[in-house]
């Protein structure tokens, strides 16, 4: 019965303020709920008794003393100030595991153990609030910060938005919004189980797509949006090159993106259109920081949590988590993403001015998303300790002044310079069967010492054997004259070294065969003649 349900007794072992308040409930049992929100619970009672009164049912003082006799509620009816937004999703959990609803879960007087960190929490609190507040006006725009471990999905910190009061719209759990870029991670990670790599060059140029729902020509955004030159895949990513990102994925067929985000964790509708690459797809923060999990923890699925364990009225144990991940993804293919991903928050990359803000020296990696027009700001990002995803938008869909980069990735570092504040650093660690290989710039080839080189990782077995051709030296005798290659004539040659394409290919014309004396003795006395022919 509700009598039961809302506070563990027969209705007529209620008093009359409890009653009034069941009689109030049918209009909106959530809206009134106690264990929700008391004052509105409060608020209710009064509403009931005061109709009661025009009614002739009840005098004024008749009505003083049912407000007098108060609630009295079985389990714990004082509201929390902090982390209402966690807790209100830590109940729903709990009431899923125990198949019970919501108002009879809060009478069962029940211990429920969770996974809140407090202090991440109010780092996640914090840093939202100071990150939206320079944007702020009547409480637009809006936001949502989630963070879990990498390792066991316990969720650290939730916040739906700045204010619970103004609603309890949770948008770390319920807000489906376009992720953007954020969603191009899954593209990279099929691109390199197919066997690319991240040397890997891909056209960064304007194109054209036909598909029967007409043309798509993707855009990239910027004072230089288009670099007009093939991009390796690392740098594609750290640049977040939307052309690089179609044009991957058409490459791709578009099936193997969509089986990758699947084996990820991303459940929601994934359109079979080539503008999938830029994120058109509508996500949760809960679900793109479950996709991201993977990249942080060598591959391996965890569903994000906050029920640890569930007692009763005694103390006994009623339910208990059990730690369960399953391999998804080739812990190698998590490792070259997370390393390519580092580069976004280093210079040239998309985060770098938050890059810039982070304490600490802890390795991190993370993406920026920002959807058309700026409606949608993103950044989703990881530490081997901790993963976060910071979502900030209008909940009327209107334009933000700036994108992810300017507005989500500093509100995720200065969550993680709070949250990992103190923990020892540690680094990514590097996978069995990853080597990493000197190779050019430009050609993603091995390296030569004349080549611009750097330093990449690659799947054994996936490294670059040959050497770049293009910056290939070659070391040549050549005419000390001309430095041409030697001619028959030439007096004195030299070793020297050429860059492939830069050598000598000419023979030297300059020097001439010596002169013989008589040769030398008739070109002095008759200048204008030729020489005698020679004697038999």
């Amino acid at each position: 019965t509700a009598a039961q349900t809302y506070f563990g007794r027969e209705l007529a072992e209620l008093n009359r303020a409890e009653m009034a308040l069941l009689a109030g409930l049918p209009k909106g049992p959530a809206l009134y709920s106690p264990y929700r929100d008391r004052q509105a619970a409060a608020d209710r009672i009064k509403v009931v008794l005061q109709r009661m009164e025009s009614a002739g049912y009840l005098t004024a003082g008749e009505r003083e003393e049912i407000l007098k006799e108060g609630l009295r509620l079985p389990g714990p009816a004082r509201q929390p100030k902090q982390a209402r937004y966690f807790l209100d999703f830590a109940l729903e959990e709990a009431a899923r595991i125990l198949r019970v609803d919501r108002e009879r879960l809060s009478t069962m007087g029940l211990t429920i153990e969770t996974s809140l960190s407090l202090s991440c929490q109010q780092a996640a609190e914090k840093a939202l609030r100071s990150g939206l507040a320079p944007y702020q006006k009547d409480g637009q725009p809006q936001g949502a910060l989630i963070a879990a471990s990498p390792r066991t999905g316990a969720i650290k910190a939730l916040t739906g938005g700045t204010s619970y009061t103004q609603t309890s719209f949770n948008r770390a759990t319920q807000a489906r919004r376009q992720p953007g870029s954020a969603f191009k991670p899954f593209i990279y990670l099929a691109a390199l189980e197919a066997g690319y790599t991240l040397a890997s060059s891909i056209p960064c140029q304007p194109f054209t797509w036909e598909s029967p729902t007409g043309v798509y020509e993707p855009v990239d955004y910027g004072e230089e949006p288009y670099h007009h030159r093939e991009l390796s895949l690392r740098e594609a990513l750290a640049v977040s090159c939307n052309i690089a990102a179609v044009s991957l994925h058409h490459e791709l067929k578009m099936t193997p993106v969509i089986t990758m985000a699947r084996r990820l964790g991303i459940t929601s509708p994934l359109p079979s259109h080539v503008s999938l690459a830029l994120g058109t797809a509508e996500i949760t923060p809960l679900e793109l920081l479950t996709a991201y999990l993977p990249l942080a923890n060598g591959g391996r699925a965890v569903t994000p949590w906050t029920v640890k364990a569930v007692y009763d009225r005694s103390g006994r144990l009623l339910w208990q988590r059990r730690p369960h991940s399953r391999q998804v993804l080739d812990p190698r293919l998590a490792f070259l993403v997370t390393s390519a991903l580092q580069d976004t928050l280093k210079p040239g990359g998309t985060a770098a001015a938050a890059g810039r803000k982070l304490q600490h020296r802890h390795p991190a990696a993370g993406k920026t998303g920002t959807t058309q027009g700026n409606r949608d700001a993103w950044f989703a990002g990881y530490t081997p300790q901790l993963a976060a995803v910071v979502y900030i938008g209008h909940d009327r869909n209107q334009p933000l002044p700036g994108g992810g980069g300017k507005l989500a990735a500093p509100v995720w570092a200065d969550f993680i310079n709070q949250a990992l504040a103190g923990e020892p650093t540690a680094g990514f660690p590097v996978p069995p069967g990853i080597v990493s290989r000197s190779i050019c710039r430009e050609t993603g080839l091995l390296a030569t010492p004349a080549c611009p080189q750097k330093k990449e990782y690659f799947r054994v077995g996936y490294d670059p054997v040959l050497y770049c051709a293009k910056h290939r030296l070659l070391k040549l005798q050549v005419c000390r004259t001309s430095g041409l290659l030697p001619g028959p004539y030439c007096r004195g040659t030299e070793e020297k070294e050429f860059s492939w394409g830069e050598q000598p290919r000419s023979q030297c014309h300059l020097c001439r065969p010596p002169l013989t004396f008589w040769e030398l003795l008739f070109r002095n006395d008759h200048p204008q003649s030729d020489p005698p022919a020679a004697a038999e």
